[in-house]
């Protein structure tokens, strides 16, 4: 599995790769690119072909992601 470390003044997160996924609109390209760390949460990392800004990563608490999965599971 792929890994990726996310660093910042506090701490050091690794994140392991799940999923990928992309879509392909009117000659625009997007992929989500779904990431789990240590303690469960998720992370998504969103790229888009003709965008000129950095979209920021998703970060899904794992409380969240278990309460979703229980209401539309």
């Amino acid at each position: 599995m792929d890994k990726k470390i996310i660093k910042n003044s506090f701490m050091d997160v690794e994140l392991t790769k799940l999923s990928e996924t992309s879509m392909h609109l009117m000659g625009e390209s997007m992929v989500d690119t779904i990431y789990k760390d240590t303690s469960g949460n998720l992370w998504i990392d969103t790229w888009v072909s003709n965008s000129g800004n950095q979209i920021p990563t998703i970060f899904l608490r794992k409380e969240l992601v278990d309460k979703i999965i229980k209401v539309y599971g």
